[in-house]
């Protein structure tokens, strides 16, 4: 796609304000990489600012110590919560309400 001057401004500052570029061969039908260090082809490279990912919020509960409620005594950490929402204690996943029934989560009401 043919870039205005304004466009290849904008890309090129974008560049030069830190922010990661990215490249594609006019010439082939080929994908969008990452280019670290533009040449700036304007005839036989289009160039864009590579789109940032989303910063997903951090889930209050991961570090969270829980306790069994069996012994009261083993301690496990939360290390990570899956796509499906459920939680990694002790390299078993549990959905939320399993926790509570299984865990004390210490100094909070899970």
């Amino acid at each position: 796609m043919k870039k205005t001057t304004a466009e290849m401004i904008k890309v090129m500052q974008a560049y030069e304000d830190g922010k990661e570029v990215q490249a594609l061969y006019n010439h082939h039908n080929e994908k969008w990489y990452d280019s670290k260090k533009p040449i700036w082809n304007w005839v036989d490279y289009d160039y864009r600012i590579k789109e940032e990912k989303p910063v997903l919020k951090k889930d209050p509960y991961i570090g969270k110590c829980v306790i069994d409620k069996k012994n009261g005594k083993e301690q496990y950490i939360i290390t990570e919560v899956d796509h499906c929402g459920r939680y990694n204690v002790n390299d078993y996943l549990y959905y939320k309400e399993d926790i509570k029934i299984n865990y004390y989560i210490e100094g909070e009401d899970f």
